[in-house]
């Protein structure tokens, strides 16, 4: 038997467990890609004001009906869930149905790891236990960070995780319960999101090559699952109500795929680099060099079992990011499907030994990670607080309003406006505000980030500005539009 992890890797996975749950409770959500945060959110807030209806999602910040199917809305109902069960706030109970996704996820990976590396020699001595591999991913920055979003990205994550790790476990002992799971797993990943499953294609193809007469039936319910989740994306093209700003498969940015005109070399060191600071994290990277120096005699039977794998592993990073590199290259979020590959190659090829230097190793990773990922990824924007807090006594706020039209240089500042506000409304640059004309007076908003386009508030001030304001960056209009 594998043996028994020290008591220091249990008490670092209970602290960095506690601190990704209180680390923004009670914070608004204005961190890093608070527009995807809010775009979630509005659909979560709808559900509370106007009924839960998973078949028929909405947007605020497209203006009524606001209907927008994407996502399968799991997190969104669960969140609905958890806000009308504790009456806690959406904010909080988003982020509690976050947190234990990403722990959810950190212990499928670590799932994963163990069963790839029963094959191992000497693994009793050099694998990674359970709890070291959790406190490492809980402990990433992106991970840490994501733990606290309001989105759906961390389950959507987890769930492709325990898919690959039912398929796994299938493999090496076939039953019914596990083949359901794998099924349920992956339905829900892939109508969520597809591209998380779709980062792990190859190390699919490895494991059902290795065992190709088990891998028969999990394929047929991944195939039946695939076909599922594309109807659901089909039925959301037929139903949106968002006319040209609608979300379509068939009309995807070529920016956020294959590179879009993007692919260069100085990018493609960009991505590399916020790889390895974000999702793998400098302490992570510490940590497993002075794990290699220290077990270099063991390195090299690691490897030559687990090449394999470990091939894999680089094909599934390099087809992944060649596909999405424009989201990669735009979104933090769009790297979290590596986590999987990332951390097999390292965790595969470096042993863990047990004591007291490897714990004290790992303590100190995740202290480098952590101090990342809050000075990177965590800090509140204060001007754009400032600036929703004065805006919020400035307009009647509630779904009963009529429509209010947002302006902003920001393309991001619709989804946070909408959700702050609670207010149907659509968005405009400056310029798309000067040459629309309105029906009757209509209340809008705006707000100009100097650091975008100094020449913004200029712009918005030939309206019939009523009021305006500065916040640090932020110059904040409100105004009438109409006749």
């Amino acid at each position: 038997m594998m043996t028994r992890p020290p008591d220091a890797t249990r008490v670092m996975l209970v602290a960095v467990s506690f601190l990704a749950l209180v680390g923004s409770w009670g914070q608004p959500l204005l961190n890093s890609h608070s527009h995807r945060q809010t775009q979630t959110a509005q659909t979560i807030q709808i559900f509370l004001e106007e009924g839960w209806h998973p078949l028929l999602p909405k947007l605020h910040f497209f203006g009524k009906p606001g209907y927008c199917v994407l996502e399968f809305p799991l997190y969104q109902s669960l969140v609905t869930g958890m806000v009308r069960l504790t009456s806690l706030s959406l904010e909080t109970s988003g982020r509690l149905i976050s947190w234990l996704a990403a722990l959810l996820l950190a212990a499928g990976l670590a799932n994963i790891v163990r069963q790839i590396q029963e094959d191992l020699p000497d693994n009793d001595r050099t694998g990674w236990p359970r709890p070291a591999c959790m406190v490492l991913i809980m402990g990433t920055p992106l991970v840490f960070a994501t733990s606290q979003w309001v989105s759906i990205e961390i389950l959507n994550n987890a769930a492709g995780c325990w898919s690959f790790s039912f398929f796994l476990a299938y493999l090496k002992a076939p039953s019914k319960k596990k083949a359901l799971l794998f099924f349920f797993s992956t339905a829900i990943s892939l109508s969520m999101k597809p591209n998380v499953l779709f980062a792990l294609w190859p190390l699919f193809l490895l494991a059902a090559c290795r065992n190709k007469e088990e891998a028969l039936p999990p394929i047929f319910m991944g195939v039946v699952a695939t076909a599922l989740a594309a109807l659901w994306f089909f039925y959301g093209e037929k139903v949106n109500s968002l006319g040209s700003q609608g979300y379509k498969i068939s009309s995807i940015s070529s920016d956020l795929l294959l590179g879009g005109g993007i692919l260069r070399a100085g990018n493609i060191l960009k991505l590399g680099g916020r790889i390895v600071l974000y999702l793998v994290g400098p302490g992570t990277v510490i940590l497993f060099v002075a794990l290699t120096l220290s077990n270099s005699k063991d390195i090299a039977a690691r490897w030559n079992s687990s090449k394999g794998w470990i091939g894999a592993s680089v094909l599934s990073i390099a087809c992944y990011l060649t596909v999405f590199f424009g989201a990669n290259a735009l979104h933090n979020y769009y790297q979290l499907p590596l986590i999987v590959p990332c951390f097999l190659i390292l965790m595969l090829m470096v042993p863990w030994k047990t004591g007291g230097r490897a714990s004290l190793l790992l303590a100190a990773a995740l202290v480098i990670n952590l101090g990342v990922s809050a000075k990177a990824l965590m800090p509140q924007d204060k001007d754009w607080k400032n600036a929703i807090a004065f805006l919020k006594t400035r307009i009647s706020l509630g779904p009963d309003q009529p429509e209010i039209v947002i302006v902003s240089n920001w393309p991001a500042a619709p989804p946070v406006l909408g959700y702050y506000l609670d207010r149907y409304g659509k968005g405009f640059t400056p310029g798309e505000l000067a040459s629309t004309t309105l029906a009757e007076p209509t209340p809008w908003v705006g707000v100009c980030d100097r650091t975008i386009d100094p020449g913004c508030a200029v712009r918005l001030q030939t309206e019939k500005v009523r009021e305006k304001a500065t916040f640090g960056r932020l110059e904040v209009f409100v105004g009438n539009k109409g006749t």
